[in-house]
């Protein structure tokens, strides 16, 4: 899965792969990619009132 900010602050997923290429590279740190889409998840989702801190 491909995702990407858009200029609005949105996250919109930009395309889905078969599962030959799904994941992330061999040399992407892994705990930093999820815990930053987390992070930005959480954020989108709050600015919009989808969550309460």
């Amino acid at each position: 899965m491909d995702v990407a900010k858009k200029t609005n602050g949105d996250w919109i997923i930009m395309e889905l792969g078969d599962g030959q290429v799904a994941g992330l590279p061999d040399n992407a740190d892994k705990e930093e990619f999820y815990h930053n889409l987390k992070q930005n998840t959480l954020q989108s989702s709050r600015v919009k009132g989808n969550l309460t801190p």
